[in-house]
């Protein structure tokens, strides 16, 4: 009677097991996918920081010629015709930058909300295989990665 016990908890526990490891399969690939999706996050934000820093070189350019040709007109020197498309171009262009702003800002929080969703799954499978001690090393490491990830 008493092995009968012991056989059903150990099919039990078998099934625990089981559903543990596919459970950390899953959060695994989840992972995966969480930082790949970090990764072409930031690179594209990195991407429109470069973009924004051009775009404000140029206006500074522009700005700039535009003080030297007012102080030109000043002198009795006439505006020349392409002063117009240069103030099509700035305002073109601070459409463009501002909507490249949003955009930047909009990635900056996409990436923040992944890497919170990805501490919350890391974490939930950290609570979830923290009371097995076969797999303490690896909780050990997961939890050394994302303090890394995190700093």
């Amino acid at each position: 009677m008493h092995w009968i016990q012991k056989e059903k908890d150990l099919e039990l526990a078998a099934k625990i097991g089981q559903q543990l490891l596919e459970n950390n399969r899953c959060l695994e690939e989840r992972l995966a996918v969480l930082e790949t999706e970090s990764k072409e996050s930031t690179e594209q934000v990195t991407q429109l920081k470069h973009d924004l820093q051009i775009k404000t070189q140029l206006l500074h350019w522009y700005n700039e010629s535009n003080v030297d040709s007012a102080e030109s007109s000043k002198a009795g020197t006439p505006m020349c015709s392409g002063s117009n498309i240069l103030e099509r171009r700035l305002a073109q262009l601070e459409q463009e930058n501002e909507s490249l702003r949003s955009e930047t800002v909009r990635i900056a929080e996409d990436v923040e909300k992944t890497e919170a969703e990805e501490k919350y799954l890391v974490e939930d499978a950290i609570k979830r295989l923290g009371n097995d001690p076969s797999h303490n090393n690896r909780t050990n490491w997961y939890r050394s990665h994302m303090a890394y990830k995190t700093d």
